[in-house]
């Protein structure tokens, strides 16, 4: 232990110090006071190395609380996405639940990266920053694991949510080269296409075309109000929303010619769209 008065280090059961002479009046509660983790002695104090030590013993107390803050708002959105839908939206849901995922994410990075430094400085450099007791011991693992659990959950999520968005087919699947399949109805020679699909605050655009190939099957057919049902789908394949739109309308389609037209579906999770035309 160290002297109340002077810093000197001296024996534990000293009742004064050699040095100064100063009593150690509370020898019993300095001595245990300075095996706590948050206790540093009058002379490490006046060091760098006591600074040091302060710094990352306030770092590490909040990056446990951004830790706990981050696994509690993720688990939220997870709960509230599985009892509202049945379903699980993070980056793949409405756009507030992709902002609270991504601070989420941060949060939970934040305390996995407290935890490594008091591992660090506790195992390596012999600095008392890791929980004293059992139990705060356990507690913080388990925190940990969380963090890393949930960060690798968010980021595979993400991940898949990019790539779910870089190409959709007009069948429902998903494209790897990146191009969309389109579907032909033979029987009048009318060729439907998914090109794009985008997401803006609380709607999904459906960008859509329809091509007249009727030329193609050795009938050449003009085209006016053609009807096209739309049926839209997330990314497990489920159907959330249907619609239907005049493609083609008053104006004649003539083989050969292309129209463009767009479907706007008040639902942030459609990641395909199967089209078929209307009799």
């Amino acid at each position: 232990m160290f002297c109340r008065n002077c810093g000197e280090k001296i024996n534990a059961n000293a009742l004064f110090c050699p040095k100064c002479g100063t009593k150690q009046i509370d020898n019993a509660i300095t001595s245990s006071a300075n095996n706590n983790e948050n206790d540093i002695s009058p002379k490490e104090e006046k060091t760098g190395a006591g600074k040091f030590t302060k710094v990352a013993q306030k770092f590490c107390f909040w990056a446990t609380i951004a830790g706990i803050i981050g696994v509690v708002l993720f688990l939220g959105i997870v709960l509230i996405g599985l009892i509202s839908y049945g379903r699980v939206y993070l980056f793949d849901g409405y756009d507030f639940t992709k902002v609270l995922a991504t601070i989420s994410i941060v949060l939970m990075i934040i305390g996995l990266l407290g935890f490594i430094v008091r591992c660090i400085l506790n195992f390596i450099f012999k600095i008392g920053v890791f929980p004293a007791t059992q139990a705060k011991r356990v507690l913080h693992i388990i925190l940990a694991i969380a963090c890393l659990g949930c960060s690798i959950w968010g980021f595979a999520d993400s991940k898949n949510n990019s790539n779910n968005e870089s190409s959709y087919s007009s069948t429902g699947g998903y494209s790897s080269t990146g191009g969309y399949s389109s579907t032909v109805d033979e029987s009048i020679g009318l060729s439907l296409k998914v090109t794009k699909i985008e997401t803006s605050g609380n709607y999904t655009y459906v960008y859509c075309s329809i091509k007249n190939v009727s030329s193609l099957y050795g009938n050449a057919t003009m085209y006016r109000y053609v009807k096209v049902k739309a049926v839209f789908k997330d990314k497990y394949g489920t159907t959330v929303d249907t619609d239907w739109t005049y493609a083609v309308d008053s104006t004649w389609l003539n083989s050969g010619e292309t129209k463009t037209f767009y479907y706007m579906v008040r639902n942030t999770s459609v990641k395909s769209a199967t089209l078929s035309i209307i009799n």
